[in-house]
């Protein structure tokens, strides 16, 4: 429960206007961290054979394609570069978002037939 509530606390940051670095990191690191939130659930729900580790290599990996595409559009464009930064936010947000999408998939059931999603928490 530590876990999710650190990964809450660290999305509502990604989206806050005060922080200190530039928009584009924002949307970088904010982007990454929900497709990594979705790639995580999606590796959890569909591949529970697989491990933790192997989950959260394939999920993060997933979540990256978008954001080292873009920084490959960027460095063809003329008076452009790929940005390392910005390729360093898209890991953050990726790694941070499929950890938290591992975790609550842990918890989430989803029975289509009678559409229905049920999360299971512990107090």
């Amino acid at each position: 429960m530590k876990k999710v509530i650190f990964l809450l606390l660290f999305a509502q940051l990604l989206f806050s206007d005060n922080m200190s670095f530039a928009n584009d990191k924002k949307k970088h690191l904010g982007i990454s961290f929900l497709l990594g939130n979705a790639t995580g659930m999606y590796m959890k729900y569909n591949y529970q054979d697989n491990s933790y580790t192997k989950n959260l290599l394939i999920g993060t990996s997933l979540a990256m394609i978008p954001g080292v595409l873009k920084e490959y559009s960027d460095s063809k464009q003329v008076d452009n570069y790929a940005s390392s930064a910005d390729l360093a936010y898209d890991l953050l947000g990726s790694i941070t978002g499929t950890i938290l999408g591992i975790y609550v998939s842990k918890k989430l059931f989803v029975n289509i037939k009678q559409r229905k999603v049920t999360y299971n928490v512990k107090f």
